[in-house]
């Protein structure tokens, strides 16, 4: 055997071989998951913002008003007196929300023995392709008829909702290095 020759084990070059192929094998099969899971989840999303875009408003206003309540419950920023309202009085502003009436209902427990009228203003609003409403509440002490609390919010019914939903889906996305813009990322590294 010449000096030149590799007397390396065959054997082993092959193992060396099969081991490279098969982790690069497990890398594309988990890579190929992942990616179905991102497009799934996606896809989940953006169905479920067009199948609420196309919700009637009453509707959408309920799930709303049902979501923002949960929020303000678990976030601790409700105030107390919700726990005891004995009973609520609606208020409307305009047509629209008075038309909006009959199908939707406030998102509170109401006690026998509550201490509090909840007082609910419901007021409508157009801006430029923007639609929504605006929802007032006044907490009343049953007894002396006081105001004690009052507060609002305000909820865009229809017009910023699924595209703009799906611009902050297109900017997560791409927020990935796989799906991010190559160039972009040439650019801001050349710059520090």
């Amino acid at each position: 055997m010449s000096e030149y020759e590799d007397d390396s084990n065959p054997s082993s070059q092959e193992t060396f071989a099969e081991e490279t192929m098969g982790l690069a094998g497990k890398f594309l099969i988990l890579s190929s998951f992942l990616l179905i899971v991102l497009i799934s989840t996606v896809s989940y999303q953006a169905y479920k913002l067009y199948e609420f875009d196309r919700l009637p408003v009453t509707t959408k206003l309920q799930k709303i008003w049902n979501r923002d309540m949960e929020t303000l419950r678990k976030s601790g920023k409700l105030p107390k007196e919700f726990q005891s309202i004995k009973e609520v009085q609606y208020f409307t502003g305009d047509k629209y929300a008075k038309a909006w009436l009959p199908h939707i209902s406030a998102p509170v427990e109401l006690k026998k023995e509550g201490r509090y009228k909840l007082e609910i203003l419901l007021v409508s609003w157009q801006e430029r392709k923007k639609a929504g409403v605006m929802i007032q509440y006044d907490l009343i002490d049953a007894s002396s008829g006081n105001l004690t609390k009052e507060f609002g919010r305000t909820f865009v019914l229809k017009g910023k909702g699924l595209k703009s939903k799906i611009e902050s889906i297109k900017k997560w996305v791409s927020s990935f290095p796989l799906f991010s813009n190559k160039d972009e990322v040439l650019e801001s590294d050349t710059e520090s």
